[in-house]
């Protein structure tokens, strides 16, 4: 076959175009150019070492206009973000499906931890044989034409072995350590990034759940729900965000850290599991943040709302602006943008 590697400059995707081109297959490079932090000339030289032709995909406009300014408006708006998600749905993945249908490549790949299954006539992403890489929960949203195109090679590997096996066979990129930065924002805070882009924030006031004040906050931008240090106000007890209203440009501070037993979810989409089959489910699992726990949870409708109702009260992890992503087993079923959330502060 032949096949378009989206190379990274990292160790990941390298060692994905190692294995196909070892495994004899026709294997081209391309990195993303999507912003000034892009490390073409890594990635260059990784095509360079393998012995493989390297494409260069200009993406500079859409991920501004479609990572860059949802994640500005998101903190605007009091939300917390995940701008991989967006990119992996809008544009990386997009970006190299395109190329390669208008070049005659029979499949794209990457280096993401995570497979790709067919059950029961759907097709979804599940999770990686390396739990600990795993990251099904970034690829959720991608359409069922991709995932058709798509190699996941490192979705049975486990990092370690690859680690080992790629210092072994010299490969360029074995000896890189792995980025966990957002990609296009460098030496600064988030806050500081946004505020260059769109002017700076007014101060506000923190206040109680009576309303009454209790210091003043640098603006909405630079927190988030569930937040306790950093907040620069004293109390009798630890203080944590349980309330961003931007409306009001206003913080709520309560003295316990909030809980939440259930939230909306907006722009849901379903791949592993029909939407009747997600509905009617009482054996799925939900993670409401990359890092998160699996937790078990059903879905309901409410009216033409979605509403996620879990079975214990979690703690205050789930933020507006985050995914929902739901597993039945190891495989996504379906997933959406966390819109509202019910919280309680009851211990």
């Amino acid at each position: 076959m032949k096949i378009l590697v989206g190379l990274s400059g990292g160790f990941d995707s390298a060692y994905t175009a190692m294995l196909l081109r070892d495994a004899g297959h026709t294997v081209e490079g391309a990195v993303l150019d999507m912003h000034c932090y892009t490390e073409i000339d890594e990635a260059q030289k990784t095509a360079e070492s393998l012995g493989i032709p390297f494409h260069t995909i200009s993406c500079r406009d859409l991920f501004d206009r479609e990572v860059i300014e949802d994640f500005c408006d998101a903190y605007s708006k009091a939300q917390t973000p995940n701008p991989c998600i967006v990119c992996n749905e809008k544009v990386k993945f997009r970006a190299l499906y395109d190329y390669a249908l208008s070049h005659g490549f029979d499949k794209i790949a990457t280096g993401h931890y995570a497979r790709i299954v067919e059950s029961d006539g759907c097709i979804s992403v599940a999770m990686a044989a390396d739990l600990s890489k795993d990251q099904s929960y970034m690829l959720y949203r991608l359409p069922a034409e991709i995932l058709k195109m798509l190699l996941l090679p490192m979705g049975n590997i486990i990092k370690k072995e690859a680690k080992s096996e790629g210092k072994r066979q010299l490969l360029v990129a074995a000896e890189r350590e792995e980025s966990q930065d957002i990609c296009f924002v460098k030496g600064e805070s988030h806050a500081d990034y946004i505020e260059r882009r769109r002017g700076a924030f007014p101060e506000g006031n923190f206040v109680n759940q009576d309303g009454e004040l209790l210091g003043r906050h640098s603006g909405i931008i630079r927190y988030t729900v569930g937040q306790r240090k950093g907040l620069g106000v004293s109390g009798k007890t630890r203080l944590f965000i349980r309330e961003i209203d931007p409306e009001a440009n206003r913080i709520v501070l309560s003295d316990h850290a909030p809980r939440c037993n259930s939230f909306y979810l907006r722009d849901v989409v379903f791949s592993g599991l029909t939407r009747e089959t997600a509905l009617a489910s009482d054996r799925l699992m939900v993670r409401v943040r990359y890092t998160s726990p699996l937790v078990s949870a059903c879905l309901s409708l409410e009216g033409e709302r979605i509403k996620v109702t879990f079975s214990d009260e979690i703690g205050c992890t789930v933020s507006p602006g985050q995914s929902a992503v739901f597993y039945f087993e190891d495989r996504v079923a379906c997933g959406g943008i966390i819109d509202s959330t019910s919280i309680s502060t009851n211990l």
